[in-house]
Formats: structure tokens, C-alpha cells, sequence
């Protein structure tokens, strides 16, 4: 009844508007292109939650997850690089913070290191070699042992429709996605970077945005789709993917 009331005479009134200006609260990001905004306003509901950021890269810097550990989010944080994970050791105290590279299988694989702690350093050698060219800089190569993210989250006891997935794994997304068995773990939300064709990231000045198109006929969204999960947004490099249980509420 209070509803239909305030609906009628109280949410057109030049006062309420005025008081919905001042409560206004932004939302913040210290991501890279703002991708943590839509985090959030998509897990706005949930007070508290887990998440797991594969290719965590650093605490605080490009991360989709800095917010959500404000407001009191914990979670699991994975990286190959030791620097970035002393990072999270210092800064995300409530968090487990591990470093190991993630697949599709459990293997032992070559990296291609730019810098300890650079994001670029990956497990894909094309895409190395493309930034090798860009940077004018070699890389070097290392190996180092994957895991599949299924064996981490099992290792873990993490249950089984935690709320955040990110991955962002310098073009190996793919792989992980698919080390993950999803038809036991569901996360609410999952983000990706989908990067159609890589050879523009090198051939082109300015950055290369996937086409929309391109994006909805990747391998990443065809897979995700089987697994039902939805497609809803796409920005610069990230998508973003919510799971049957979370759309259908």
C-alpha cells in the first residue's frame, strides 16, 4: 500500500528528486576501462560474496575485484607471477592468494615472461610474439606447472554457485573456461576478455575493439552459451556472462 502511495504522490515531487541527487552514491573502479562499474551494479543485490580472479594481475591496479573486497567480499585470487601474488599477500589479507598457471589440463606448459609482473606475460606463444614486435622486446621462457581451475576450486572447498568468475589470461580465457567443469560450479557472473582477432591488437595504432558480431560468434561466447549462460554486455575487451539462475530471477 505504501508503495502505490509514494508511487502516486511522493516520487514525482520536486523534494524527493532532490533527495535522490543528494543520497546518490557513485560507483568506483580501478579497473582499466571502468569494467568494474558493471561488476558491481550487476552484483549490487548480494551483500556479501565470493569471487575468483584468474590472472588477477594486482590488488588494487586494473582490478575487477578491489571494490567487491571493500565491501567485504573474500575470495581467491590466481596468478603465475610471484611479484603479483606478494602483492596480494600484503594487500588482500582476507583473500587466498595462489601462484599457479590455470588450463585445461593439468600439464606442465611454457610462459612467456616480459617482466616478472607484466601483463602481458602469458601462456600463448602467438600472442607473446605479436607483443614482442609491438614492445621491441624479447620475452623469455619458462616453464611452469597448470592446473585445472576445477582442481583449485575442489582443493578449496569453494561452493558450487559462488558469484564472480574473472578471467583474463592474455588469450588462454578459453582454456581455462573449459578446465572448469561447469555443470558443477556455476558462478552468478562470469568475465572474460574475448579478443576476436589478435593479429590487430599489433597491426593497428590504436587499440582493436571486437566487433559486437564478432564477440557473439566467438568460441568463448558459443561455449559459455551450451554451458547457459547469457551474453549481456560487452566493453572494450571484457565480456560479461550471468548464469541461467541469475537472469531468470
Amino acid at each position: 500500500m505504501f508503495k502505490r502511495f509514494k508511487e502516486k504522490y511522493i516520487k514525482n515531487t520536486t523534494l524527493y528528486k532532490a533527495y535522490r541527487i543528494k543520497k546518490f552514491k557513485s560507483f568506483i573502479s580501478n579497473s582499466a576501462f571502468g569494467e568494474e562499474i558493471l561488476v558491481n551494479r550487476i552484483l549490487q543485490k548480494f551483500n556479501t560474496g565470493f569471487y575468483v580472479d584468474v590472472g588477477a594481475y594486482n590488488p588494487k591496479v586494473g582490478s575487477l575485484t578491489h571494490q567487491l573486497y571493500k565491501r567485504g567480499w573474500k575470495g581467491i585470487n590466481i596468478d603465475f607471477s610471484e611479484e603479483n601474488i606478494k602483492l596480494f599477500n600484503l594487500f588482500r589479507k582476507r583473500d587466498l592468494s595462489i601462484r599457479i598457471a590455470i588450463s585445461d589440463k593439468e600439464s606442465v606448459k611454457n610462459s612467456y615472461i616480459f617482466d616478472p609482473s607484466s601483463g602481458t606475460n602469458t601462456l600463448e606463444k602467438d600472442y607473446a610474439e605479436g607483443w614482442s614486435k609491438n614492445f621491441g622486446k624479447n620475452y623469455k621462457v619458462k616453464k611452469i606447472e597448470c592446473r585445472t581451475l576445477t582442481s583449485i576450486l575442489n582443493q578449496h572447498n569453494v561452493k558450487k554457485d559462488f558469484e564472480f568468475l574473472n578471467v583474463d589470461v592474455e588469450s588462454h580465457d578459453l582454456n581455462v573456461l573449459k578446465g572448469l567443469n561447469l555443470d558443477i560450479y556455476k558462478p552468478k557472473l562470469i568475465t572474460c576478455e574475448i579478443i576476436v582477432n589478435q593479429r590487430n591488437l599489433w597491426d593497428n595504432e590504436n587499440m582493436y575493439f571486437s566487433s559486437l558480431q564478432e564477440v557473439m560468434n566467438s568460441e568463448i561466447t558459443k561455449y559459455l552459451q551450451k554451458k547457459k549462460y547469457k551474453l549481456v554486455s560487452h566493453y572494450y575487451l571484457t565480456s560479461f556472462f550471468i548464469s541461467e539462475a541469475l537472469y531468470k530471477k
